[in-house]
């Protein structure tokens, strides 16, 4: 994380520590001669103070403190002021005798104003331990104690040598507290395991320090197209390859055109490079320099290119808090397909969809608090009984300010806020309290269809909820089929297998939702206690490709065969509607027959039917 300017600082600072201890000792030999000590006891004072300097600026940097600092031209030159008189004390020594004396005979004596000079090199101490407490919310409790090692420990050592002159343990203290700190703050935990650099922990922890200070850096966040397809088709090796060889050409380049950047892998493919008080243009040769060497990189045997998109952004002009930039790196995964291959992050903030995905937590909570989450239902047609015999209920959000929500949109902030369990059941309580009604009952229809995601079955009291809605609705399982979307991640199976167990023995149907988009495999699929499975519209929309027409025959064959019954989604022609009547196919949903209807056209639409 820190191979910009917070590296250089303590490596310098480290540096002269070291260099410090060295010419202390080295003031000590008489045998030198009168003219080597004043020269070393000089150059003592002269690093000495240096490091104290550096101390300050240091943690200054850590904290995020400097640039806040030299907006304000009064505390820069409070700051610069100290290291000032004392290099002038140190010029002016030979002829003032005010530091100290190196008489014929080579011994050493204090002068008047060395007092001076160390309380000169406290100042530093103190303005770095001002910063360690200010901020020490922000870090955590390890590097807390850290940064405040080098203060303390140099205070206390420069303490004992201004009373002790023959004990040499100020900078052996300081160099002791700075391998301490390195140690304690620099912690091999704040890299990603497979990359080597900061991690998404570390990221966060500077923007905070950033915000809090308002500091003004440039961003430019690193996106692997299509990672998650690149990821399903290598090994995790290969992935982590693929990562590091990105991570060292950004370090590289980053050392190579002496620009200061902190470097950060945040997972599933995503990289940031934070900069701070870079030019425009050493940017700019920045990203092209990064793009030259990915051009480089292949994967899958050296026979695909891997290709980088880029978002450059701004804190805090554009980010103005830790949450609002999580907010982003959703919107972003959500939406790859949409974003081209370089963009400014101004572009996406002004854009309708990001200011829609940034809101959704407040639209769905709203919609929820005042009731206004709607069901429109979509039927679907019975080939065998020539007639619509059951619907499928579909969420909707009209919002008064931004319109049309998409379903998926709202979906994906529940689960992400962890109230799908209870947008699932404010659902099905409006399709129950729907059924129960006469107009429904009058429609004939078998059962409802309702969506049932992997995250709502990982709720040990659904079916209990779901049976206390049910009843009180006078509603009979029967009526209800529950549509459930496998997930490739198979967490929790334990309580997800224990759940539909529970609502297939409490007389609920179950069927298997998107086939062909999903991670199913047979072997799960004769698992589940199924009755249907329903072939998504994705592959209806591919039925010109003779090769799909094959797949989906064989498959609802093979379906068949095990005793499912099949619901094709999607269809929208005739042409469409004779492939899956010859196929035998039971049941028919899409534009063909009707598009998703509110409550009140959708029981006008089969009375008209029934009549």
């Amino acid at each position: 994380m820190y191979t910009g300017r917070i590296g250089v600082l303590l490596f310098g600072f480290s540096v002269v520590a070291t260099l410090c201890t060295v010419f202390d000792m080295l003031s000590t030999v008489k045998e030198s001669g009168k003219t080597a000590l004043y020269i070393t006891n000089s150059i003592y004072y002269a690093l000495r103070m240096s490091s104290g300097f550096l101390c300050g600026l240091f943690i200054l940097f850590i904290t995020d403190s400097y640039q806040s600092m030299k907006r304000n031209k009064l505390i820069q030159s409070f700051f610069n002021v100290p290291i000032i008189i004392d290099l002038l004390l140190v010029v002016i020594n030979p002829f003032t005798k005010i530091l100290f004396i190196i008489d014929d005979e080579c011994n050493y004596t204090r002068g008047p104003l060395l007092p001076l000079s160390f309380a000169l090199g406290w100042i530093y101490l103190l303005i770095a331990m001002y910063n360690i407490v200010k901020y020490r919310k922000i870090f955590s409790r390890q590097r807390t104690i850290a940064m405040t090692f080098i203060p303390v420990v140099t205070v206390c050592g420069s303490l004992i040598q201004l009373f002790y002159p023959t004990i040499l343990l100020e900078m052996f203290s300081t160099s002791l507290a700075t391998l301490i700190c390195v140690i304690l703050y620099f912690n091999k935990n704040d890299s990603h395991s497979n990359t080597g650099i900061a991690d998404f922990q570390s990221f966060i922890n500077s923007l905070k320090l950033s915000l809090f200070s308002n500091e003004e850096r440039t961003h430019i966040m690193y996106k692997i197209d299509g990672y998650e397809a690149i990821k399903s088709m290598l090994s995790f090796d290969e992935i982590f390859e693929i990562c590091d060889d990105i991570s060292d050409a950004i370090m590289k380049i980053s050392r190579k055109k002496l620009i200061f950047s902190s470097s950060f892998y945040l997972g599933k493919g995503l990289f940031v490079v934070s900069f701070v008080e870079t030019p425009r243009n050493n940017i700019i040769e920045f990203i092209k320099s990064v793009d030259e060497n990915i051009e480089k990189l292949k994967f899958g045997r050296g026979e695909a290119d891997i290709n980088l998109k880029h978002i450059i952004l701004k804190t805090p002009k554009d980010i103005d808090s830790p949450g609002a930039f999580i907010n982003l790196i959703q919107y972003l995964n959500y939406n790859e397909g949409r974003l081209g291959s370089s963009m400014y992050l101004e572009n996406i903030l002004e854009s309708e969809d990001f200011i829609i995905e940034s809101k959704l937590h407040k639209i769905l909570n709203d919609a929820m608090q005042d009731d206004k989450i709607e069901v429109f239902y979509q039927p679907i047609y019975s080939t065998k009984d020539k007639c619509f015999k059951s619907a499928e209920a579909l969420l909707r959000l009209n919002n008064e300010k931004y319109g049309y929500i998409s379903p998926q949109s709202i979906i994906n902030a529940a689960e992400n806020s962890g109230r799908i369990s209870e947008l699932g059941l404010i659902i099905y309580e409006k399709v129950c309290a729907f059924m129960d009604t006469e107009e429904f009952k009058k429609l004939n229809l078998k059962c409802i269809e309702i969506n049932l995601s992997f995250n709502q079955l990982l709720d040990p009291l659904l079916p209990k909820s779901i049976i206390e809605i049910t009843t009180k609705h006078h509603i009979l399982p029967k009526q209800i089929n529950f549509e459930i979307t496998e997930s490739r991640t198979a967490y929790n199976l334990g309580v997800i297998n224990k759940n539909i167990n529970e609502l297939v023995n409490m007389g609920f149907s179950l069927s298997l939702d998107d086939y062909g988009t999903g991670y199913s495999n047979i072997k799960r699929i004769t698992e589940i206690p199924l009755s249907k499975v329903k072939i998504d519209k994705s592959l209806v929309d591919l039925l010109n490709d003779n090769r799909i027409r094959y797949i989906l025959s064989d498959t609802i064959n093979l379906f068949h065969s095990i005793g499912f019954e099949i619901v094709v989604e999607g269809v929208e022609d005739e042409k469409s509607l004779e492939f899956f009547n010859d196929l035998g196919c039971e049941y028919i949903q899409g534009f063909y027959y009707s598009k998703p209807l509110e409550k009140e056209e959708f029981i006008s639409f089969l009375t008209s039917k029934t009549q």
